[in-house]
């Protein structure tokens, strides 16, 4: 069941980078970070943030936010305060 979870928010995760940096739905996210994708700037962050929260009813704070820096930290913190 976890594992499904974890699943699940990892692809709902990566939806999301897709449609905020408006990437193609095929674009691999895996090793997409702040510093190599140019259209992640702080609007896009904040938009993160927002999709983030209310998909997972989940709050995130300032140290959160500092944390999101690539694909792969946003999907562990996720994880992280879902419990999985």
């Amino acid at each position: 069941m976890t594992a499904d979870k974890s699943a699940r928010v990892r692809h709902d995760i990566d939806d999301m980078f897709r449609e905020i940096l408006e990437l193609p739905a095929d674009h691999p996210v895996d090793g997409v970070t702040v510093l190599n994708e140019p259209r992640w700037d702080s609007l896009a962050t904040v938009s993160l943030i927002a999709a983030i929260e209310s998909t997972f009813a989940i709050k995130l704070d300032g140290a959160d936010y500092e944390s999101l820096t690539s694909v792969a930290a946003t999907r562990m913190l996720v994880e992280e305060k879902l419990g999985l």
